[in-house]
């Protein structure tokens, strides 16, 4: 019923269970009920710079209103509280398109081309809460939209007939992609090609989007144009099936494939390799993750250097006493010549002498500095005594990276389970909600039973994910942890 009546976000705070994406449906309805006060309100102003302006600060005023405390939460954000700056964009969009670009020829400019090529880059990395993001997310749509009336190459663009046809179909294309694209991959997946991620992906993007064009466009023209007619009703009674001339029989199988789309979309959810897989799936022995994590842990590492430092320093301080005892000596090599003159008898007479000599001068030196000799002991006692406590807050650290190990190894294996438990769950409500669409199509079950089968089918799926997601969130934790390569292995 919430669905049907465009109040799941602000009555139930959640998306709506059959449709998730019709929450924009609602903000839009919200707008729609407030557009003519709103068109009342600001183009009564009739100086344009005035009126202008008025809406580029409320523009401002609703984007800085929306960073108060709760609005970025549900239901606010999913409401036009949380939204209203976008349809302001288009508010000053139609000022200048009626005030000025209407009446007279549109002069285009490729300035306009490259600011929307701009503007479609940054929007991806603005759509966020925050004020700052906020306000360049408006600012590149405002840009995109200008583009699409004063760009040259995005204006001839958007007027090729293939993009008029998709634009024309957006609301069927919007409201039933999501579940159409789930229940066909379900299938699809099954086919892959080598080479990664992008090969596939582009792969399956070739397959599947064409066939949402092809199912949207028949569900546009069956559930959507034949009620944009002013005079739909009295067609709709005259011939309800005129616009595509289809048997009541195709028409009948349509509402039914219209009613059971959202439950195989539902089921489709459940299909990922971690639930096909969870039954024979483990984790490796938790010694092996200790050992590794041991060895590569960075702590370890530099507490492993503090010990050799502190080790280094006591060897230093056991051998403070070769400071104190200096050995010398020297070796001295040469020739003398020596001049004698020598008189006998009245006669002198010169002797020249050549003689080789060596000296050798051995010496030692002992300093005896009796401060350092009295705390010698006490200075070795004290680098031994800071060696042994780099190495207690050695094993303190390896106890703690143990422990770390341990319970994260532990949160994984208890996620796991979890995981197996629940995909059992919804492997058991799926086959019920098999059973349940079953009866339903054969008008033997209510709508509110077939819908309360979906909605625990959902339940079970949500909290699901939630379990994969701390499962996630452990794994990675205990790869960070190990610093080795952490893999789920199959068992043999």
């Amino acid at each position: 019923m919430g669905s049907l009546l465009y109040r799941d976000s602000p009555a139930f705070s959640h998306h709506s269970r059959i449709k998730p994406v019709a929450w924009s449906r609602e903000v839009e309805l919200q707008f729609y009920l407030l557009a003519p006060l709103l068109t009342a309100a600001f183009f009564s102003i009739r100086s344009k710079q005035i009126r202008r302006g008025a809406l580029a600060a409320a523009l401002i005023g609703a984007i800085a209103a929306q960073q108060l405390p709760g609005m970025d939460a549900m239901p606010w954000k999913a409401t036009l509280a949380g939204q209203l700056h976008h349809f302001l964009a288009g508010f000053i969009l139609a000022d200048f398109y009626w005030f000025d670009w209407s009446k007279k020829p549109v002069r285009t400019r490729y300035l306009w081309d490259a600011l929307a090529v701009a503007g479609l880059f940054a929007m991806p990395f603005s759509w966020s809460g925050e004020l700052g993001k906020s306000l360049v997310f408006a600012l590149a749509l405002l840009a995109v939209l200008v583009a699409a009336f004063k760009g040259r190459l995005m204006r001839q663009l958007l007027q090729t007939p293939l993009l008029a046809v998709i634009g024309g179909m957006c609301y069927t294309i919007y409201l039933i992609h999501l579940p159409l694209m789930e229940l066909l991959v379900r299938y699809t997946a099954q086919w892959s090609l080598p080479g990664g991620h992008l090969p596939n992906l582009a792969f399956q993007i070739a397959l599947v989007v064409p066939l949402v064009l092809a199912l949207s466009a028949l569900f546009f023209l069956a559930f959507e144009k034949p009620f944009m007619h002013k005079n739909w009703m009295k067609n709709l009674f005259r011939s309800p099936v005129k616009p595509l001339k289809m048997s009541p029989a195709l028409l009948k199988n349509l509402w039914v494939f219209l009613l059971v789309l959202p439950a195989a979309a539902l089921r489709a959810q459940t299909a990922s390799p971690i639930v096909l897989q969870s039954e024979a799936l483990i984790v490796r022995p938790v010694d092996d993750l200790i050992a590794e994590a041991l060895i590569k842990s960075p702590l370890l590492k530099a507490q492993g250097v503090r010990i050799e430092q502190k080790e280094n320093e006591t060897k230093l301080a056991r051998r403070k006493w070769a400071d104190y005892v200096l050995v010398n000596g020297n070796y001295q090599l040469g020739n003398n010549l020596i001049y004698d003159a020598i008189e006998v008898g009245g006669t002198n007479n010169a002797v020249l002498t050549d003689r080789s000599n060596t000296y050798y001068n051995i010496g030692a030196a002992i300093r005896l500095p009796f401060g350092d000799l009295w705390s010698r002991n006490v200075r070795v006692r004290v680098a031994a005594q800071e060696t042994e406590i780099e190495r207690l807050t050695h094993a303190q650290i390896e106890l703690q990276v143990r422990e770390a190990v341990i319970r994260e190894y532990t949160q994984v294996q208890t996620w796991l389970n979890v995981i197996r438990v629940k995909t059992k769950e919804i492997e058991n409500r799926s086959t019920t909600l098999e059973a349940a669409e079953k009866y339903f199509l054969e008008g033997a079950l209510p709508l509110s039973e077939y819908n309360e089968a979906i909605a625990r089918l959902s339940t079970l799926e949500e909290s699901f994910e939630k379990a994969k997601g701390e499962l996630m969130l452990h794994f990675f934790a205990l790869k960070e942890l190990t610093g080795a390569s952490l893999e789920i292995t199959e068992k043999q």
